[in-house]
């Protein structure tokens, strides 16, 4: 018999009403099933002898018109203020999981003794919330940034919380955002359980409530729509997985655990069933620079390397950064794809990465006025050589779209229109070469500040010819590249890119024009796209966990309803994070890069966090002892 949660709802209008309980359904992955809905302004609570509130999972209030500090008080207020004191009162003695949003401040906050008056009121719209030490490691908020919006209109807050209670979040206009007490009582001040569609909602209901002048609804409306916060909503799926999965002693499972993260996901094809993937886990293309032979040829470092992350769960296994060409490396030890040697040698780790369940794939790449640089390794580093490889040490002419020193690296050569045109050949072969060698997957390498971005963005292209100037012609480079490697690679193998998804600078690439692109090579057959950002000269962008995301996000939704497979990276390192990625739609897979440099086995261990059992674990058999 399993547990639902209790749904407490406190308002009079049926529409705020229904519509609350959608988005907190909508928002937490709780289906109708799993919860009990109580109106209490409607319903008063029975005696808990017969409601029973050890038989629910846990307690969730949303907002509320009413305010425990009005000083006129209806029959109905004060009646569900006295409801909610008597539970509590049973909540905190049995330290059982309660999460009250917005309202919750002025319940739990009440009932335990904090100081609610109108000191720090927040007119209706967005706020900008700050996790404090406590919350960066409490568990509620896990995969949740340090810094993140949210939306909020409130006429009351908490000004001085009781020494018990325990300061998660703060922000500028409220210092108390949220806050705990015991081990399991949670209120927000902001509203986890609120999106774009809800609150223009509430804001049509309660147009004419105090909260705002009447005439600014449209405003707020118009405002509301340009604007979405999809951090938030974590903290209502962390709380639905950490009590409503048999994780707490409190609460039982009110389903199977399904981590979306670790379903199978089909990215399509143009011809046949799609790739399918076991698990929306890629291992994002990352530079070793350990071809010592300095020929391109991939070695046993490659087959172990790569290796190692499928045993350890991945789903889709990307090959680091390949040359095209000779002049093509970011390094003279990177890997390369120009001849049948190293075509061959690549044969046998694409069959190591498939007999251990992982698509292979492979990131085909010409670093353009970024390469012929030393590789980026400790012994460099400490030795002081970084930055071109001078030409007597064999270092290589680059080639770019315009002469520039934004890379601050020797000045690249501007190509000629057959240079172009042998970029495009050489891409062309390389993806021929790579269909031999039995890879499943090309993804086409236009981010980082390397040369098809090298085109695309106005700070690197200067040229006043068909390839420079326009959009249509800055981005002239990556259409033919798509174009000629869709031709040559087989219709039912998955084509895919890479793009950096902004510049973070003035008058540079922007995510308008990244997206405008995104649906230009999807009409040419690109079925995936991977969002990263910058590259161009010195960094101007966010910092922290999960900073670039927003640009995944932006990209999937421009393609709602359509079969793209939109994959997020960046600063993505616990599996609560890449989960919850995917859960709130900002993503469709979750491309792990430096936290795989770290552990092999990334995966499976996300996959044991998320409680993906020992037998479903997507290692390798021979490990399955490691998995307790």
């Amino acid at each position: 018999m399993t547990r639902p949660f209790l749904v407490i709802s406190t308002r009079e209008s049926d529409a705020a009403t229904l519509d609350e309980l959608r988005s907190t359904l909508h928002l937490s992955g709780l289906t109708a099933d799993q919860v009990v809905h109580w109106r209490l302004e409607r319903d008063p609570l029975p005696p808990l002898s017969e409601l029973q509130p050890e038989n629910f999972s846990g307690f969730i209030i949303g907002g509320s018109p009413f305010n425990a500090s009005d000083t006129e008080k209806s029959a109905v207020q004060l009646r569900v203020e006295a409801d909610l004191a008597r539970l509590l009162d049973w909540i905190v003695e049995h330290d059982a999981p309660f999460l009250g949003e917005c309202y919750g401040v002025g319940t739990l906050g009440v009932h335990q003794g904090a100081t609610i008056d109108r000191s720090y009121p927040e007119p209706v719209g967005s706020t900008w919330v700050t996790l404090t030490e406590a919350g960066l490691a409490d568990p509620l908020l896990a995969g949740v940034p340090q810094e993140f919006g949210a939306f909020v209109g409130h006429k009351e807050s908490v000004s001085a919380l009781p020494d018990h209670a325990v300061l998660l979040a703060t922000s500028g206009p409220a210092p108390v955002q949220m806050f705990k007490i015991q081990n399991h009582q949670y209120a927000t001040q902001f509203h986890p359980e609120l999106d774009q569609e809800g609150l223009i909602t509430r804001i049509g209901i309660y147009a004419h409530a105090g909260y705002f002048p009447p005439e600014d609804a449209e405003q707020l409306i118009e405002r509301t729509r340009q604007q979405d916060h999809p951090w938030p909503r974590v903290i209502l799926q962390n709380f639905v997985r950490l009590y409503g999965s048999g994780n707490s002693t409190h609460s039982k499972s009110v389903g199977p655990t399904v981590s979306k993260l670790f379903s199978p996901v089909t990215i399509r094809t143009l011809e046949g069933d799609g790739l399918t993937l076991r698990n929306r886990s890629v291992l994002a293309p990352m530079c070793t620079y350990s071809v010592t032979a300095k020929d391109g040829v991939p070695s046993d470092w490659h087959l172990v390397h790569l290796g190692a992350r499928a045993n350890g769960g991945f789903g889709l296994i990307i090959a680091e950064a390949t040359g095209v060409s000779p002049e093509a490396r970011i390094t003279d030890q990177d890997l390369g794809l120009w001849n049948d040697e190293q075509r061959d040698a690549f044969k046998r780790i694409t069959n190591y990465l498939h007999s251990y369940g992982a698509a292979a794939g492979i990131q085909l790449a010409h670093a353009g006025g970024k390469a012929s640089t030393y590789p980026h390794l400790l012994e460099y580093v400490d030795s002081d050589r970084k930055g071109s490889i001078p030409e007597e040490q064999g270092g290589w002419e680059t080639v770019g779209p315009s002469e520039t020193d934004i890379h601050r690296l020797r000045s690249p050569r501007e190509m000629t229109a057959e240079d172009i045109q042998k970029v495009i050949k050489d891409f062309t072969d390389a993806a021929r070469r790579a269909d031999e060698a039995g890879f499943d997957f090309i993804q086409i390498h236009a981010a980082h500040g390397y040369l098809i971005h090298q085109f695309l963005s106005p700070l690197t292209n200067k040229r006043e010819d068909e390839w420079g100037g326009s959009f249509e012609n800055r981005t002239r480079l990556a259409l033919e590249v798509v174009k000629a490697v869709r031709e040559v690679w087989p219709q039912n193998k998955a084509l895919g890119i890479r793009f950096s998804g902004t510049d973070w600078v003035d008058e540079g690439w922007t995510i308008e024009e990244t997206i405008q692109l995104s649906h230009l090579v999807a009409d040419l057959g690109v079925t995936a796209i991977d969002l990263s950002s910058a590259g161009i000269g010195q960094y101007f962008g966010p910092m922290g966990p999960g900073y670039q995301t927003q640009l995944a996000a932006q990209v999937k939704k421009s393609f709602e309803g359509q079969d793209m497979f939109v994959t997020a990276v960046g600063f993505i390192t616990t599996a609560e994070q890449a989960e919850t990625l995917l859960m709130t739609d900002q993503a469709d897979g979750i491309s792990i890069a430096r936290a795989a440099l770290n552990d092999p086995h990334w995966a499976a261990n996300a996959a044991k966090t998320l409680g993906v059992t020992a037998k479903e674990n997507p290692r390798a058999a021979q490990y399955w002892r490691g998995s307790w």
